[in-house]
């Protein structure tokens, strides 16, 4: 009976109540009645499926997956509140207990302080004994909350063993996971099934598209092989033919062989008599030049003989003439101003007509020169056209007795010499003209002379002769 009035939260013996105690007790065995009730209705493989689905069935982003953890990391996630709640609950009720414990041990020695303090004379001792005799009569029940706290904790913890919450869960994991590996393992080998299946269905159609290829390459090899025996006949044919016609071609090359001997021997013969045509040609051609030559020598030195002799008679000419200019000037010294300025007017007039006389004198010579200079190029091209015409004549002469097939070239060589032999002659021939006009400048320059002598003066008669002197010179 102490027990069990020891372990009530109202004390009968005598009847007392106290607030504490029952508060402790009524939250103690509410958490404990309440731990248990909610083990007992919430542990269930449907809301373990249901947190597997992440609390939405259609909504697959939400799902757990085999291959996320471990066996127990799943266990654990599929847990239910009432679950962790449960797990941590009899340690709450424990320290609850020892709370309530405590606080009434402290509310207890705090009365007895204030009892002990108020005891300050003799005549309160006994009251104050009084009081301290109630207090330790009720320190026992402040252990009551402890006592409830343990007791809740051990049989809830006997309870939720006795459940095997945790071991049907975990037992619920282990085949869940079981289950979605083989859906899994069943699902890739569909896959591969399917998979290989459609690797035989394509190698089955390889092979056919093969079959037929290789049945169609067949059929075309079969028609090109008769193609190729076709045209190795026909091949063999042309060849056949071709035998025959070169055959014939080397007959006839033979024919025309004999025929060019002959042909060569004839062209021998009227090289040789060409070839004398040549010599009595150069020979003939070589006196010609040579006259032409001698000719256009002595003819050049007449020319500049006879102007030089003219230049010098021109020269005589001025110098008289300057010198009666000079004796007219002397004489019309002494005369009048007006006299003076019409003899100075006209020494003005003299002069430009002198520098005038000069540069046309100039320009003569220059043109004398280049007429000079132009025909005696021409001499020089015509010796030199008619002596390499000469040469060319002979080396084909030498090339014609050496190499009788050559003749055609020979020909075509003689007919150019003749050709620029004709050229030199012409040249020869317009050269006449251009001396007729060279005689016809002289006299026009001698006439034009003769009408300046009489207003040349002696510095610009030396300077017309050293002129005319180096134009004789070039």
């Amino acid at each position: 009976m102490e027990i069990l009035n020891f372990l009530l939260p109202i004390h009968f013996s005598p009847f007392k109540i106290e607030i504490l105690p029952i508060t402790f007790f009524i939250i103690i065995w509410s958490l404990f009645i309440f731990t248990i009730k909610q083990v007992y209705q919430k542990a269930k493989p449907e809301n373990w499926e249901h947190n597997w689905y992440g609390g939405d069935v259609d909504n697959t982003a939400n799902d757990l997956d085999a291959e996320h953890g471990s066996v127990m990391e799943i266990s654990e996630a599929v847990a239910t509140p009432s679950e962790k709640l449960a797990d941590i609950m009899p340690g709450m009720i424990l320290i609850i207990g020892l709370l309530g414990t405590f606080l009434g041990l402290g509310l207890a020695l705090d009365k007895a302080s204030s009892i002990l303090t108020s005891a300050n004379a003799m005549n309160n001792m006994d009251a104050s004994m009084v009081q301290l005799m109630g207090m330790l009569e009720g320190l026992g029940t402040k252990f009551k909350t402890s006592t409830w706290g343990l007791l809740a904790f051990i049989l809830l913890k006997v309870i939720l063993s006795k459940n095997g919450y945790e071991e049907r869960r975990l037992r619920w994991s282990i085949e869940k996971v079981k289950g979605e590996l083989d859906l899994a393992r069943d699902r890739q080998l569909k896959e591969q099934r399917q998979n290989n299946q459609n690797i035989i269905d394509s190698m089955q159609n390889i092979a056919q598209l093969f079959v037929e290829t290789l049945g169609n390459n067949q059929t075309k090899n079969q028609e090109l092989f008769l193609q190729l025996s076709r045209h190795s006949e026909e091949s063999k044919n042309a060849m056949v033919s071709f035998i025959e016609k070169n055959e014939a071609t080397v007959s006839s090359l033979g024919i025309s062989a004999t025929g060019m001997s002959k042909a060569a021997v004839q062209m021998g013969d009227s090289a040789k008599h060409l070839q004398g045509v040549i010599d009595s040609f150069r020979t003939n051609m070589e006196s010609v030049v040579d006259l032409m030559k001698k000719d256009l020598n002595s003819t050049i030195a007449g020319m500049n003989e006879s102007f030089s002799q003219n230049m010098t008679e021109m020269s005589k000419g001025l110098n008289t003439a300057t010198k009666d200019i000079s004796n007219a000037v002397n004489s019309l010294s002494g005369s009048v101003d007006e006299t003076m300025r019409e003899v100075t007017a006209t020494i003005g007039k003299s002069m430009d007509l002198q520098t005038k006389a000069q540069a046309v004198f100039v320009e003569s010579t220059e043109t004398l020169n280049d007429y000079v200079n132009e025909m005696t190029g021409l001499v020089n091209k015509l010796s030199g056209d008619i002596t390499g015409g000469l040469k060319a004549v002979s080396d084909s002469n030498l090339q014609m007795k050496n190499v009788a097939k050559k003749a055609e070239e020979l020909t075509k060589i003689v007919e150019g010499s003749f050709k620029e032999s004709l050229q030199s002659i012409e040249s020869v021939t317009t050269l006449k003209p251009t001396l007729e006009n060279l005689i016809f400048g002289i006299d026009s320059q001698i006439s034009l002379l003769g009408k300046i002598e009489n207003n040349t003066s002696p510095d610009h008669q030396k300077k017309s002769n050293n002129l005319l002197k180096l134009g004789v010179r070039k």
